[in-house]
């Protein structure tokens, strides 16, 4: 099963006003307004770059819009922006309003003319949605910015108690934008599940994903401060029949799966889990497609999270999806409709190959399969992409030319194009460039293997049960064996300067840091004292013994942080990112990242 973390993309983000752009010369074009208040867009070129901003503020500059579903808005008050040239008006979604503005040139002149129009708005709350119009009123596309309102009354899906709290599990629904090569405003909704405990509602929505998978499972990890307690709550595809939860202690817990409300129109079944203080979860193990897969969680106690003082206490979204079968990877290219998917295999079609098809190059399907003793590649992709150039583990790029799909004549002909590879051994797959029919790139995306580090990190220390701890720019390595220059055994440093790991092998709760000025030093304070970290080169390591509990963690000179963890003899097979507790002077807390490699 392969692992996602969730990140929202969005081709022309969103910014917050008040980025210091350039100032708008005096003679700026007037494109949009004045609006009641006097507001009034000017655009002007910068650089190669078209620059937008409201009289008497600094401008934003970027690249002009390519298409109508991926406009520039810029939130604020007033929210502008630009779009195509086919857009004559745009459609602003707030909560429990809508607001249709018009879409001009204004009187911009400058290079990007005739092939851009600018909108200017005021708003009660911020926009959630923008949708672009064309003459007739039909909507061209649709980008999201952000959650969009409840929709219907939510449901409660399971309830108990943990660290002598209430809790309950609640499912409900949103819209989101889920685009289509035939309709690049399509909407539907999507299912949320969030955990509610000790009186404290979730951070974030907890949503699935925009096309739910049958034997995937869609899952969030939050941290409950008002208990504290561990929440792990989603969604299981119809394939999946059981999850146990696997604890810090190595203990298993059955975890119940529930029934949407019918009024949802969704077959997945949620699910949550709650743990109390002072308890990790190593792991799920879903059966499902009659067998049993280990989904590495590493979730620490929720102590980790909640008491860094200055972190944002919420967790973040992460979905598993099914991988192909290995041996799908042979045959010609094959394709059929399934709803509003489209199925794109080699010799034959398995559920993994059934997803909507991409509208933007960046989003292409770029596989890698085995087939037999060759490596056969597969790609699915936008109409103006070409050809594929590929970067792989050894020898010269690649060049393979897209076609449509042969013998396909589904609701998709015309609208997207695919590519198939193969190659003899075992090969990877590190990069692809997709090119356009003039043969200039449109885009390179990275994958679908990742490249391996130049060389592995050196062994900063080593522990029981045969765990290595290594370090070397910003990958650490903890687990069993030997340094590799595999990335996926990465947790980089480049998340935060410190990370504490209890691999279950050595029962040993270990802190690394990756030391900038001005600490000069690392110290973990325990129920059994204080350990100094061992310094090497950059990086300070701490190895507490087996009983000792976690208290706080120091850096000299800079900063310290209360981290209560339990003593890893106790509970194991996790690792806390330090949010909290920052190297260099000024730099403000973030919100928690991903967490990294798992020791197991």
């Amino acid at each position: 099963m392969m692992v996602c973390v969730l990140v929202l993309l969005a081709p022309a983000a969103a910014r917050a006003q008040g980025q210091q752009g350039p100032l708008p010369p005096p003679d700026a074009a007037v494109v949009a307004g004045p609006l009641p208040g006097g507001a009034t867009l000017v655009a002007f070129d910068r650089g190669g770059r078209l620059c937008v901003a409201v009289r008497g503020r600094h401008a934003s500059c970027g690249p002009a819009p390519t298409a109508a579903w991926q406009p520039r808005l810029e939130l604020g008050s007033p929210v502008y922006g630009v779009t195509t040239a086919d857009a004559a008006s745009v459609e602003l979604l707030t909560p429990g309003a809508s607001q249709t503005v018009p879409a001009g040139p204004g009187a911009y002149q400058g290079r990007f003319a005739g092939r851009v129009r600018f909108f200017l708005a005021a708003t009660p709350r911020m926009p959630y949605r923008i949708r672009v119009l064309d003459a007739q009123g039909r909507a061209l596309g649709a980008m999201d910015f952000g959650e969009a309102p409840v929709i219907g009354a939510p449901a409660t899906v399971g309830h108990g108690r943990a660290g002598g709290r209430a809790w309950r599990a609640v499912a409900f629904q949103r819209t989101a934008v889920a685009a289509t090569p035939l309709d690049r405003a399509r909407i539907r909704p999507i299912t949320c599940v969030r955990v509610d405990a000790g009186g404290e509602r979730a951070g974030g929505g907890g949503c699935s994903g925009l096309e739910p998978d049958a034997s995937g499972l869609s899952f969030t990890i939050v941290a409950q401060c008002g208990v504290p307690a561990r929440s792990i709550s989603g969604l299981a595809g119809g394939e999946v029949r059981r999850i146990d939860a696997v604890l810090g202690d190595g203990t298993r817990r059955r975890v119940g799966l529930g029934r949407l409300p019918a009024r949802f129109g969704d077959p997945r079944r949620p699910f949550a889990l709650v743990v109390g203080p002072g308890i990790a979860v190593r792991s799920l193990l879903l059966r499902a497609v009659g067998r049993t897969r280990s989904l590495p969680m590493g979730a620490a106690p929720a102590e980790a999270e909640c008491d860094q003082r200055g972190a944002f206490n919420v967790g973040f979204g992460i979905y598993g999806f099914t991988e192909p079968p290995a041996s799908s990877g042979a045959g010609p290219l094959v394709a059929r409709d399934d709803g509003v998917a489209l199925c794109v295999g080699l010799g034959t079609i398995v559920s993994a190959d059934c997803r909507v098809p991409p509208i933007d190059p960046v989003f292409s399907r770029i596989e890698r399969r085995r087939a037999g003793d060759s490596t056969a590649v597969l790609a699915v992709v936008p109409p103006e992409v070409t050809s594929l150039r590929l970067h792989l583990d050894r020898g010269a790029p690649v060049a393979v030319p897209t076609s449509d799909l042969p013998g396909y004549t589904g609701q998709y002909a015309g609208l997207v194009r695919a590519a198939a590879l193969t190659l003899p051994g075992d090969r990877r797959v590190y990069s692809t460039e997709m090119l356009a029919a003039d043969g200039h790139v449109l885009v390179s995306v990275p994958g679908p293997d990742r490249r391996p580090l130049a060389h592995a990190p050196r062994v900063l220390a080593r522990l029981p049960g045969g765990v290595t701890v290594a370090g070397a720019g910003d990958c650490l390595q903890v687990g069993v064996g030997p340094p590799s220059r595999d990335p996926a055994r990465c947790a980089f440093t480049g998340l935060s300067d410190t990370t504490v790991f209890a691999p279950c092998a050595a029962r040993r709760t270990v802190v690394v840091s990756r030391l900038r000025r001005p600490a000069t030093g690392l110290t973990a304070m325990t129920t059994a004292g204080t350990v100094r970290g061992r310094r090497h080169g950059a990086f300070a390591v701490a190895v507490l013994p087996p009983r000792a509990a976690l208290r706080e963690i120091g850096l000299t000179g800079a900063a310290r942080v209360r981290m209560p963890l339990p003593p890893a003899a106790r509970q194991c097979g996790y690792s806390a990112v330090v949010t909290a507790l920052r190297t260099t002077v000024g730099r403000p807390a973030a919100a928690a990242p991903p967490p990294p490699a798992i020791p197991q």
